[in-house]
């Protein structure tokens, strides 16, 4: 779908009503997670409103408890448009690395 198909669809999501049912039918789910009798909404929540929206988008989507029993569930999702785009930037950065001057290398390096 090219650029200006992607603008009408979203225009017309907005203009016929679909972005307002969402936002109404989301906010309608009590989800506050401050409150640990909320937790089954939480997870509703994420079951039957994110993880199928982002789906359709292409993205694998997990659900994951909490190990604070304080906290709520926690959803990730991860899409790879393309894999051999991350291959190439990961060799792009080692080609840097490789030739970058200390002061360099100290500014590029990954902080995990």
């Amino acid at each position: 779908m090219g650029r200006q198909a992607v603008i009408r669809s979203l225009q017309s999501y907005y203009d016929e009503g679909g972005f307002l049912a969402d936002l109404r039918r989301r906010v309608a789910i009590p989800t506050e997670s401050q409150i640990a009798s909320r937790r089954p909404e939480l997870y509703q929540y994420l079951e039957t409103e994110i993880a199928p929206a982002l789906r359709a988008l292409d993205y694998a989507v997990t659900i994951y408890d909490n190990p604070d029993p304080a906290g709520g569930p926690f959803l990730i999702g991860r899409r790879i448009e393309d894999p051999g785009i991350s291959q190439q930037a990961m060799r792009a950065f080692w080609a840097v690395r490789a030739n970058a001057s200390p002061r360099m290398k100290q500014a590029i390096e990954p902080r995990f």
